[in-house]
């Protein structure tokens, strides 16, 4: 019977590979931060290599989170992660993130292009608040009351393709559930904004807040708007972002480490060779 490699903890594997991506998840990929480094610096996975990897500023500590390592933010000043500008956002029509984190619901929690000037692609929780920041230099965006205290997901799908003022062109998602905004004079505009900034993760520049708790996953796509279908696909199963492809880990309950697949179905007298990794 061919053999099965003894299981190994994902802090030992290296940043996702491309060829990891499932398939239906690739089309306008830009970058994955899966912090599944578990120590050093965070590094992006993606089409591009690792143009967008992490730096560290002000001391965040690796923690355990829901499903893997994760990074802890304390709200200190200057604690965040910072890389270089997002080429791909930039003038860019359609735009997803999705991300994974863990906080009460009182204290901030961001991740995105956000800096000062109104020209921001993120989210940020801010005093039992969520700000949906999708703008173009015109400092206007919409809100909805911040996700419930424990671990989460949210996500903006923005698509400036679509007409008319509100912000039908911002799909916020929570916990993989449509959010209704608060709209006010709010209009997501028709493209991102041209002007290149850092992303940042644990720090929103242009309300000085920093944040304070687990952030563990963080995906971003530019050219693509994630449909409400894909997003709860992603809330309920994080780990199928990437695909069981041959030298893949899969990941066994919320509480378990990354380990191989194992070659036995539930019924003990069928074999499925598929299922060992080689």
């Amino acid at each position: 019977m061919p053999a099965v490699r003894q299981s190994r903890a994902w802090t030992q594997k290296p940043p996702l590979a491309w060829q990891q991506i499932a398939p239906q998840y690739r089309s306008g990929l830009v970058a994955v931060w899966a912090f599944n480094e578990g120590g050093g610096p965070v590094c992006s996975s993606g089409p591009n290599g690792q143009n967008y990897n992490m730096t560290a500023s002000g001391g965040p500590t690796w923690v355990r989170g829901r499903y893997g390592p994760a990074m802890q933010f304390t709200g200190s000043s200057n604690q965040y992660l910072s890389c270089n500008s997002v080429t791909e956002l930039l003038g860019a029509s359609n735009a997803t993130i999705f991300a994974l984190g863990n906080a009460t619901q009182s204290n901030t929690w961001c991740v995105g292009k956000l800096q000062v000037g109104y020209q921001r692609f993120g989210f940020a929780n801010e005093s039992g608040q969520t700000y949906w920041e999708c703008e173009n230099a015109n400092d206007s965006y919409p809100y909805c009351t911040a996700p419930p205290s424990g671990p989460f997901s949210m996500a903006m799908a923005y698509d400036g393709t679509l007409s008319g003022a509100g912000n039908n062109r911002t799909g916020a998602y929570i916990n993989g559930i449509p959010q209704t905004l608060t709209t006010g004079s709010t209009v997501a505009p028709a493209t991102l904004s041209s002007t290149g900034s850092p992303f940042y993760i644990g720090w929103t520049p242009s309300d000085g807040q920093y944040q304070t708790g687990i952030t563990e996953l963080v995906v971003l796509w530019a050219g693509r708007t994630l449909t409400a279908g894909e997003i709860l696909s992603l809330h309920n199963n994080p780990p199928s972002l990437w695909a069981p492809d041959p030298g893949a880990w899969l990941y066994r309950g919320l509480l378990a480490t990354w380990s191989p697949p194992s070659p036995y179905l539930v019924f003990p007298s069928m074999y499925f060779p598929s299922m060992i990794e080689e």
